[in-house]
């Protein structure tokens, strides 16, 4: 803030491009939105700096069109605000790519096109998207960063299975492993909930919520919050599938409490707020919303510690899943 009030742009960026991870793995990437909107209209020069505070802006951008496209059409301003929105995401989607290759630099032109396929992704474009994320992917290896490809590779296994959750499923392996070879807990634990919803969706509840409880275990020993929000909510999910109602409403109740305390939130996609709605969902209409009334509350009473305990009980003992066969 003291860099943007001195027209300090290019501090103002290299100090969002050292941060912005923070911001998002405790959910709270919507606090640093307006920040690095005034850092962009400061007029910096180009730099990779510069270049990551646009992703960071389009982190925080992301979840505000999530919420946006949550809202009733009838709302009043509801299409107007998603319509601006999209604007001004397509808007500087471009100009991070202009300056990404500008620059010449792998990394940044890895993220910026990693951020063009979002829309053709969402509009159902299924091929463009992936082409565009076999080409990040591309860049980013390039650069030497690992991680980033690998991070890449799970959006282009996720528009190359084009909706089929088995077909999903069976190709994240390979992402997994790459992850694991750099040493990277927080994409591993990030590809686990890609995996476990995937096959919590085509039915596959045993393996789902082994993987769940694996991701929850990584994100419970790094400190990864949003991550794990995103992995309880994905056991509440498998415990409501496994028709433990009551755990699910638990569950819920511990996430919904801890993200109201923490002030954050999961942006789009699995964990995310469309699982806590199936979730519920299914538990009281299992058992009523008595029931399911109280066994939440009791849920919003439990430190999140004793909720993970009881949600990883129900992988076992061992929440290090086999390989496929």
């Amino acid at each position: 803030a003291w860099c943007l009030s001195h027209d300090e742009g290019a501090r103002a960026c290299a100090l969002i491009a050292d941060g912005y991870r923070w911001w998002n793995i405790t959910g709270r990437i919507e606090e640093l939105y307006p920040l690095a909107q005034r850092a962009i209209a400061l007029g910096p020069e180009p730099s990779l700096p510069l270049v990551l505070t646009y992703y960071a802006l389009l982190l925080g951008h992301d979840s505000l069109e999530a919420d946006a496209a949550a809202r009733p059409p009838a709302e009043v301003n509801a299409v107007h605000r998603a319509d601006e929105l999209a604007r001004l995401g397509t808007q500087w989607r471009d100009d991070m790519l202009a300056i990404a290759r500008n620059l010449a630099d792998d990394n940044g032109l890895a993220l910026a096109l990693y951020c063009q396929a979002d829309y053709p992704w969402a509009e159902g474009n299924f091929a463009k998207a992936a082409r565009l994320l076999h080409e990040a992917a591309a860049a980013a290896s390039r650069a030497g960063s690992a991680s980033l490809a690998a991070t890449i590779r799970l959006s282009e296994a996720e528009t190359r299975a084009e909706g089929d959750s088995a077909r999903l499923a069976g190709s994240l392996d390979d992402v997994i492993d790459q992850f694991r070879a750099v040493g990277d807990p927080h994409g591993v634990a990030m590809t686990l909930a890609v995996l476990a919803a995937a096959e919590l969706d085509c039915g596959e509840t045993s393996r789902g919520v082994r993987h769940a409880a694996e991701g929850l275990r990584i994100a419970r020993e790094h400190a990864y919050a949003e991550i794990g929000w995103r992995h309880l909510t994905l056991l509440a999910r498998g415990a409501a599938a496994l028709s433990q109602h009551e755990l699910a409403a638990r569950l819920l109740g511990t996430v919904e409490a801890a993200l109201e305390r923490a002030g954050g939130k999961t942006g789009p996609g699995q964990g995310g707020a469309a699982d806590r709605d199936r979730a519920r969902s299914l538990a009281a209409g299992a058992i009523g919303q008595d029931r399911f009334g109280a066994a939440y509350a009791e849920g919003r009473a439990m430190s999140q510690m004793e909720a993970a305990a009881v949600a990883v009980s129900l992988a076992g003992s061992d929440a290090t899943v086999r390989p496929r066969r």
